[in-house]
């Protein structure tokens, strides 16, 4: 998994295979965070750990998280990962 600000963050991580994180904030080349397509945006690193944690699955529901899982743990339980 791979935190980033900016365009070449989501390219970088996309290129490698894993999953990219975006903050709001930090040296991103005038590009609006929020518009990347990243797996998650979290507001802060704080907000890290709780998405690292594993969470049992919501039953009757093949994802967890915000839409869809990125973790592979979880894609080997039945969730989609994106």
């Amino acid at each position: 998994m791979m935190v980033g600000d900016s365009i070449n963050d989501v390219q970088a991580a996309r290129a490698a295979g894993m999953p990219i994180l975006c903050v709001p904030y930090g040296y991103n080349e005038g590009r609006d965070p929020r518009s990347l397509e990243c797996d998650a945006l979290i507001d802060t690193l704080a907000e890290l750990p709780a998405l690292l944690l594993p969470r049992p699955l919501p039953s009757g529901n093949a994802h967890c998280g915000r839409g869809g899982c990125i973790f592979s743990s979880c894609a080997e339980r039945g969730a989609v990962v994106r």
